[in-house]
């Protein structure tokens, strides 16, 4: 859909449910509502998801320190970032680099 293709192009940006909403021409509320029932996840929850998703990628390459690529998917706070990967992978950023490397 329409606002998945956005939320994949602007992943790395300030990404607001409103602003998603805006771009499909719906209300955020409903947007929520919708999103929640048709995707069996919430905005955020599909937003992190995505975004720790590009981070494996990013860490993969091994060209970028774990910060960087903190920023790179969307996170200003790389100990947020860190909390949000952990509860999606299981394993903190440096955990899955090392992991990687064996």
């Amino acid at each position: 859909t329409k606002a998945l293709a956005y939320i994949d192009a602007h992943y790395h940006e300030e990404l607001t449910i409103a602003k998603v909403a805006e771009v499909v021409l719906l209300s955020p509320s409903y947007f929520s509502h919708i999103f929640n029932r048709l995707r069996g996840e919430s905005f955020s929850d599909h937003l992190n998801k995505v975004r720790v998703a590009k981070a494996k990628e990013l860490l993969a390459s091994n060209l970028y320190k774990v910060y960087e690529v903190s920023s790179m998917v969307g996170y200003n706070d790389y100990k947020y970032f860190s909390s949000v990967f952990k509860k999606i992978t299981g394993l903190t950023p440096t955990e899955y680099l090392l992991l990687l490397r064996e």
